[in-house]
This record gives C-alpha cells, sequence and structure tokens, in this order.
C-alpha cells in the first residue's frame, strides 16, 4: 500500500491532531528522501542525518504523548 493511503487509512479510522499528522509527515519524509540521497544521488551520509533522525524522534515523543 503506498504511504499517502496509509497515511489518509490512518487519518480515517484514528483519532490523530493535525500537529502529529505533520511530524508524520516530516518523518515519512525524511525515510524516504536519506536512502534517496544516499543510494541513488551518491551524497555523503553526514553527522546531520543522524541529528535529524533524533529530533524528528523528539518530535514524536512530545507529540504522541498528548497535553500532558
Amino acid at each position: 500500500m503506498p504511504v499517502i493511503a496509509k497515511t489518509v487509512v490512518l487519518l480515517i479510522f484514528s483519532n490523530i491532531q493535525l500537529g502529529q499528522l505533520k511530524i508524520l509527515q516530516e518523518v515519512i519524509t525524511l525515510s524516504v528522501f536519506v536512502p534517496f540521497a544516499a543510494f541513488y544521488m551518491k551524497e555523503p551520509v553526514r553527522l546531520n542525518f543522524l541529528w535529524a533522525a533524533l529530533c524528528m524522534c523528539g518530535a514524536v515523543f512530545f507529540a504522541s504523548r498528548g497535553g500532558r
């Protein structure tokens, strides 16, 4: 199933907020772009990619924990 279809199904059948959806979009974008840049475009994987991934993990944590 394509990523867009999974996102639409997730939106329809779950109670997801707008901020969580934006974070989900960014995680999907990074998980597609980094391998594309590394393997197809022959860009070296730098430390910046790791920091971006760690920031996205933090964003997922804070967006998914609710308003506690």
